[in-house]
């Protein structure tokens, strides 16, 4: 008997709603925040791109610290793409945070998290 493997599914947002094969899961904050940290610690390699689009996704907010702190540090837990051998983490990383340290001072201190996870 041959096991198939099946596509890994991604949850997404749709209209503020986290779902998964049209089934609407939640539609909540708290979630929203998990949903991106879980986006962003993915280990797909390549995630960089997916990582990069959610700044551009409604649900995330660059002047909500909380947002910021979800989908940088859990990007940061990647170790398959905040390391990538390309460089293309650290650089996305990088831009990202100054650009939400000059929106959003109050997420500075938070930042640093990031200097003791790696």
């Amino acid at each position: 008997m041959k096991l198939r493997r099946k596509k890994p599914r991604r949850l997404r947002l749709v209209g503020g709603a986290i779902v998964l094969t049209g089934v609407v899961l939640y539609e909540q904050g708290l979630v929203i925040l998990k949903w991106l940290a879980l986006q962003a610690s993915s280990n797909v390699p390549g995630n960089v791109k997916q990582v990069t689009a959610l700044l551009d996704h409604p649900a995330f907010n660059i002047n909500n610290p909380n947002n910021c702190y979800s989908l940088f540090l859990g990007f940061a837990r990647s170790v398959v793409n905040f390391h990538a051998e390309d460089g293309s983490g650290y650089k996305f990383l990088g831009d990202s945070i100054i650009k939400a340290r000059r929106l959003v001072p109050s997420c500075e201190m938070g930042m640093m998290l990031i200097d003791q996870s790696a």
